[in-house]
Formats: C-alpha cells, sequence, structure tokens
C-alpha cells in the first residue's frame, strides 16, 4: 500500500504494518454479501392473472407477487395495471407504463463491486 515519506515521495509499506484488521472488514463484506443475496432471492415475482377476481388477497404467499392485470388502455400504452396485496388488502401500485430505473444499481453491477472489493481486501 503506498503511502508518504517524511520527504513527501510514496513509499511502499506491508498491510502487516498497518493497525487494521482485515478479518473484521471482511467479516462485514461477507455479512453485506449475504444480506444482498437474501434479498435478491426473495424479491417479489411477477404473476399475470386474467382480474382482480383472481387474486386470493388471503393465500399464503399472497404478498410475494406483483400481480399483472389486463388493463384495457384506449391508447395501447398500457398492457397490464399492477397491484399488490399489502397487509391483506389489494392495492392498485402501478398503472404507467413508463418506469424510470435511471440511478438504480443492477444487481450485476452490485454484485461485481462487492466482489472486486472483497478480492482486494482479501489480497492485500
Amino acid at each position: 500500500m503506498p503511502a508518504k515519506s517524511d520527504t513527501g515521495d510514496l513509499i511502499w509499506i506491508s498491510p502487516s504494518d498497518l493497525d487494521v484488521d482485515f478479518s473484521e472488514i471482511n467479516e462485514r463484506i461477507n455479512i453485506l454479501h449475504n444480506t444482498v443475496q437474501g434479498l435478491i432471492t426473495t424479491k417479489l415475482q411477477r404473476k399475470i392473472v386474467p382480474n382482480t377476481r383472481a387474486i386470493d388477497v388471503t393465500a399464503a404467499d399472497a404478498d410475494k407477487y406483483i400481480y399483472m392485470v389486463p388493463n384495457n388502455d384506449s391508447a395501447n400504452n398500457n398492457q397490464y395495471s399492477e397491484y399488490m396485496v399489502i397487509d391483506g388488502t389489494l392495492e392498485l401500485i402501478g398503472n404507467n407504463y413508463e418506469g424510470d430505473l435511471t440511478g438504480y444499481v443492477t444487481t450485476t453491477v452490485f454484485d461485481a463491486a462487492v466482489g472486486d472489493l472483497e478480492d482486494f481486501i482479501t489480497n492485500v
């Protein structure tokens, strides 16, 4: 790792000379990674249904889906209205065909960044 000498020149020092607990950093990265993986595997799934009457709000897994109900949009801009079951009640959550996810990090980018950071810390 580069550091500056008394003269201002960069010098290399060994990670073992640093007062840093890399095992704790690695452990925190692993916890973060496992948390993110848990969120990814429990994400909501889409389920296409013919109408809202086909949604059983009392089903054990009712809150695990975004229900896609065909929409009769006269301009043909929006094929589905999106519903979720929240606290046992069916709620309309979306009826907009132009979702903007600009600025959101994808799981691929996040996993790559965490992996690169983890590799860096492990190999220091």
